[in-house]
């Protein structure tokens, strides 16, 4: 979803706590304005453009799997718009998190938004009756095939995986690492189920949240790895680093810096062979990225 229609995002305000040795952060708190951010809109799949679907076409839904929804802005349960395909790989993805990360299912999923309304003639108006000033058909969201991921929030409302980098960017010490260590483990699972995912490495406009949308259509075999793809090689160098503790630059370039980083890791896992030689090593590279502790 693109903030800047949005003009300035009112956002709850966060009090820090531990739980477990984990470094989270509590729900509620004084508002805060940020201001409007910039950048380019999301990178579009060759060939493929997205259509504007009608609300009344995709039902309201208020859970996924049974686990409520959260508008991140206002802090309540709220009901959003889904393909029906695609909230079927939302949910494929959060079983495989819950049943991999070792953090369990969580009791909320906090977002943005998924389903925004377009005008194929130019402008188009959001759920919360907004105008969306970057106009027509041009996003995943208005065909109901995109998610704006911000936290995963257990029973005590305390937020376990934080994708807010506006947030926690400004974390100390150890609260920061652990901290960035789940968000990257997240979008490892993340970039399993979809092969668009779109992280704070991206732009400005993802420092509020992790956008997944279906439009390369990844399918129920997952998604495939491509060396050539920018946003894929940031997310595994910054995989490298943060959670492997290999580090690398993020420049998105498939250099051989990178190419020794991950050969390490999969050698390390018992995955044979390189990241480019395949599903086996791609998905094999995610699934210890999205299981790894400590």
């Amino acid at each position: 979803m693109h903030l800047t229609r949005r003009g300035a995002l009112v956002l709850g305000g966060v009090g820090v706590a531990v739980v477990g040795g984990l470094g989270v952060h509590t729900l509620g708190g004084p508002a805060s304005v940020v201001g409007a951010v910039t950048g380019p809109r999301d990178p579009a799949v060759p060939g493929v453009q997205p259509s504007c679907v009608g609300s009344a076409s995709l039902a309201p839904t208020t859970a996924l799997r049974g686990i409520p929804l959260v508008y991140d802005e206002s802090g309540t349960r709220t009901s959003f718009r889904f393909e029906p395909t695609f909230r079927g790989r939302l949910e494929a993805w959060l079983t495989r998190h819950a049943s991999t990360s070792g953090l369990g299912t969580p009791a909320e999923v906090w977002t943005l938004g998924s389903w925004v309304e377009g005008d194929p003639a130019g402008g188009g108006v959001a759920a919360d009756g907004t105008v969306d000033t970057d106009g027509g058909c041009r996003s995943w969201h208005n065909a109901g095939r995109a998610f704006d991921l911000t936290r995963l929030v257990d029973g005590a409302g305390m937020v376990v995986v934080s994708a807010r980098y506006d947030l926690w960017s400004r974390f100390p010490g150890a609260q920061l690492e652990t901290t960035r260590t789940l968000y990257w483990r997240t979008v490892a699972g993340l970039h399993r189920d979809f092969d668009s995912v779109l992280t704070y490495l991206y732009n400005d406009l993802h420092h509020t949240h992790v956008h997944v949308d279906d439009g390369r259509v990844s399918g129920t075999r997952g998604s495939l790895f491509r060396a050539g793809s920018q946003v894929q090689v940031q997310a595994v160098q910054a995989m490298c680093t943060w959670v492997w503790g290999r580090p690398v630059e993020t420049t998105g370039e498939w250099d051989s810096a990178t190419r020794d980083a991950t050969a390490a890791v999969l050698a390390r896992v018992g995955v044979a062979g390189a990241l480019t030689d395949g599903e086996a090593a791609w998905h094999g590279f995610l699934d210890a990225t999205l299981a790894k502790r400590g």
